[in-house]
C-alpha cells in the first residue's frame, strides 16, 4: 500500500500563531492568500493584490495590559 506520509515528516498546525502566518503571511507571494481569499468569500473576480498592514495594538481602557500607561488621558 501506497502512503502519502511517512513518520519522519513534520507538520505544523495551521491554527497555531506560526502555522497560521507560515500559510498566509507570505508577503512575497499572495497567491495562496488571494485563492484562499476569493475561496472564502465566494467571488468569481479574482482578487489581484492584498496589502499587509503592521498592526500595532494600544490599550483602549485603564485596565487594559497592551498601550502605554504615559498615552492614557482620562
Amino acid at each position: 500500500m501506497n502512503t502519502l506520509y511517512t513518520d519522519d515528516q513534520i507538520f505544523i498546525p495551521i491554527i497555531s500563531d506560526y502555522g497560521f502566518k507560515a500559510t498566509f503571511g507570505n508577503e512575497t507571494n499572495t497567491l495562496f492568500l488571494r485563492k484562499a481569499l476569493q475561496a472564502l468569500i465566494k467571488s468569481e473576480v479574482p482578487i489581484k493584490d492584498v496589502k499587509f498592514d503592521k498592526n500595532t495594538f494600544e490599550g483602549i481602557t485603564q485596565d487594559s495590559r497592551i498601550g502605554s500607561p504615559k498615552r492614557w488621558n482620562f
